[in-house]
This record gives C-alpha cells, sequence and structure tokens, in this order.
C-alpha cells in the first residue's frame, strides 16, 4: 500500500510537470550538483551504466560526457521526457525491474526512501543481478538517525498522500549486503544546510559485486 502512495505522488507530479526542476522541491541547486559530483569521482570513461529511477535526468543528464554508454529507468514517461535524448530510456515499475545486460555502474540518487524495506530489497536484488562482476552500485540514500522515520501524511501542493521511509543507515547497509553487495563504503558529504531535519541525513553508499 505504502508503495502505491509514493506512485501515486509521482503520477501526479509526471502529469503536471512543466520544467525538470520540479522533481528537487524546491531544493538548492547546490543539493544537486552535490550529486552530480560524487557520481562522477566513481566513473571510467569506458563505463556502461544504469541508472535507476532517473526522474527528470537532473543528475543522469550530467554524466552523458563521463561515460560509454548510459541507460535510464524510470516509471513515468511525463518525468523521462527531459532526459537527454543520447540516454537510452526505459520506462517501467522499478519494483521488478531487471533484463539480462549487465553493467559497470548503476547509479541511484534520491531513491530509496520511497519504497518500504520491502520493496527495496528486491530493488536491491535486481540491481546485484544486473551489475558485472566488480561493478559498483553508487547511490544517495536518505536515513533517520536515532529511529526509523517514516511519513504517510498529504501533499498540499499535489492533493495527494506523500510516503516515505527513512531506515536507519545500518539497516540500509545490511539489506545491501543480504543482496550480495560487499565492501560497502558509506559517506556523510551531503552539506549541513541540506540536511534540513534533525532525525535524518543523508548518505552516500558506494558497494561492489
Amino acid at each position: 500500500m505504502s508503495s502505491e502512495i509514493s506512485k501515486s505522488y509521482w503520477e501526479k507530479l509526471a502529469k503536471s510537470i512543466q520544467d525538470p526542476s520540479e522533481t528537487t522541491n524546491k531544493r538548492k541547486k547546490a543539493y544537486l550538483q552535490t550529486d552530480i559530483n560524487f557520481v562522477k569521482r566513481h566513473l571510467a570513461l569506458d563505463d556502461s551504466i544504469l541508472d535507476v529511477g532517473a526522474g527528470s535526468g537532473l543528475v543522469v543528464n550530467a554524466l552523458v560526457e563521463s561515460v560509454k554508454e548510459i541507460v535510464a529507468v524510470e516509471t513515468f514517461k511525463g518525468l523521462s521526457k527531459f532526459i537527454d535524448p543520447k540516454i537510452l530510456v526505459i520506462n517501467a515499475e522499478l519494483t521488478g525491474f531487471q533484463i539480462r545486460k549487465q553493467f559497470d555502474k548503476i547509479v541511484s540518487t534520491g531513491l530509496t526512501h520511497f519504497f518500504p524495506e520491502e520493496d527495496i530489497v528486491k530493488i536491491y536484488a535486481n540491481m546485484f543481478d544486473m551489475l558485472k562482476n566488480g561493478g559498483k552500485l553508487i547511490m544517495r540514500s536518505h536515513c533517520g538517525l536515532e529511529d526509523k522515520v517514516v511519513i504517510n501524511g498529504y501533499s498540499e501542493e499535489l492533493n495527494s498522500k506523500y510516503f516515505t521511509e527513512y531506515r536507519k543507515v545500518d539497516t540500509e547497509k545490511k539489506i545491501l549486503a543480504e543482496a550480495g553487495f560487499k565492501d560497502i563504503q558509506i559517506f556523510d558529504e551531503v552539506a549541513a544546510e541540506l540536511n534540513v531535519w534533525d532525525n535524518t541525513r543523508h548518505y552516500y553508499f558506494v558497494c561492489s559485486k
């Protein structure tokens, strides 16, 4: 049910969006640039990459010149229409998404907290399968600090219910490890002024297959 609430929110946004920046929910531009800079540090020019939950392309569009090939998966066409035409876009549900092709890197920024734990377990398992041996997952996850934080309320902006689940960072690490990932590194590099809540924080994860 919680996944359906989150899906409904993004579906409404996808139908109304006029500019790709509307998916940032009025966050500062520095927040987006932090994601881009972090991801680029872990890419190579000969990489093939998969962006899971690419949204309106604000991050993945900035990676086009940094790698050999990009495939972007995004559920909603209303969002993915802003993705650079050089990128192969696949519109699909994220929970069950899996293709036979394997990638050097998988990228995901600002996605994980929109899925409850039972769904993110499936998503991480599929990510693991779509990575080449030795490949890396590079992602940002919004996590609870002392406890899991769940928001399940109403968005005045879109007249829609809104769901997010900020799992503790140790919980996220455990789920990744159980999916098969190893060498899980956690980076606390998002500026303090962009971590706007006292009980949650953004972390970057880099882990290997």
